[in-house]
């Protein structure tokens, strides 16, 4: 058959075939089928392989790499539930890439993992939040120096608020100087970010005039931003959006709050779920 006609998938089913035991092979054939919809098992199956590896004594860059497709695919099914399991599963998993000495590349971490090791350790129950300090103060030194202290103190808010510590959590968010904030692929992953911390912390302390101030100019700055990307700016109106929704519904509007809960479950384009969906859910039991 030429070369050309042959699907990656059916080649990938004939090599699993021949070279059943070439583990490497198993795990991007494993990796392939993520794209299969028959496949719902790929992060059970990285785990096997790399267990398989382990006792196989495989090597470092190998077992980075198995680690790096389990937390690609934690990373999506947390996005996609955003559930305490999930989160606990991930922080467990950042656990052990920081005994195993793979977080670091150069010398360095990257913005990305500082803060999901984070925030998935401080959105993995209670018991996790004191690791996730811990965490956070003695590897603060490995990030890039450009937005080392911006980042930290971002995380340092995040820790107060998953604490409920809210009123220091905002007097952290004030540390961060937005107008030092060098716009790369690394600052994405937390400008705008620390924004939606301040609509929560607002929220949480019920300050309703000032959480209504700053829904609007963040509106207002998003659709005028020209930095971000257009499915990042996507995501926070989304948040902004249904925190609005939430502050008006009124006594009596439970039909439409479970109309609001549906659309949050159903779409991934959107910050703060879990947290969205936990003040929307208070406010159906409730009834407002």
């Amino acid at each position: 058959m030429p070369y050309e006609t042959v699907s990656f998938k059916r080649f990938g089913q004939y090599a699993e075939h021949e070279i059943a035991n070439n583990l490497m092979f198993r795990f991007y054939y494993c990796l392939s089928s993520m794209f299969d919809n028959e496949k719902t098992d790929s992060l059970a199956q990285l785990w096997a392989i790399l267990n398989d590896g382990e006792q196989q004594n495989i090597s470092k860059n190998e077992q980075r790499y198995i680690y790096k497709g389990i937390r690609n695919q934690l990373t999506l099914k947390v996005n996609a539930k955003a559930d305490i399991e999930t989160n606990k599963e991930l922080a467990f998993l950042y656990e052990t890439l920081e005994k195993k000495d793979f977080l670091l590349h150069k010398n360095e971490l990257s913005i990305f993992q500082y803060k999901q090791a984070i925030i998935a350790n401080l959105r993995a129950g209670n018991e996790r939040i004191e690791w996730a300090y811990q965490f956070m103060n003695r590897n603060k030194a490995f990030l890039n120096p450009v937005h080392q202290e911006n980042v930290y103190q971002y995380c340092l808010a995040y820790y107060f608020f998953a604490k409920k510590e809210f009123e220091t959590s905002l007097k952290q968010l004030e540390q961060i100087n937005e107008e030092n904030i060098v716009i790369d692929k690394d600052s994405l992953y937390y400008i705008g970010h620390y924004h939606f911390l301040i609509l929560q912390n607002y929220y949480e302390l019920d300050k309703l005039d000032e959480l209504l101030s700053y829904i609007l100019s963040y509106k207002d700055s998003l659709k005028s931003n020209d930095i971000l990307p257009s499915k990042i700016i996507k995501k926070h109106l989304n948040f902004v959006s249904t925190l609005n929704n939430i502050l008006k519904l009124r006594k009596g509007d439970q039909k439409k709050g479970k109309v609001y809960y549906e659309k949050v479950v159903e779409t991934r384009d959107v910050y703060g779920r879990a947290w969205l969906l936990q003040k929307l859910n208070l406010k159906i039991l409730l009834h407002f």
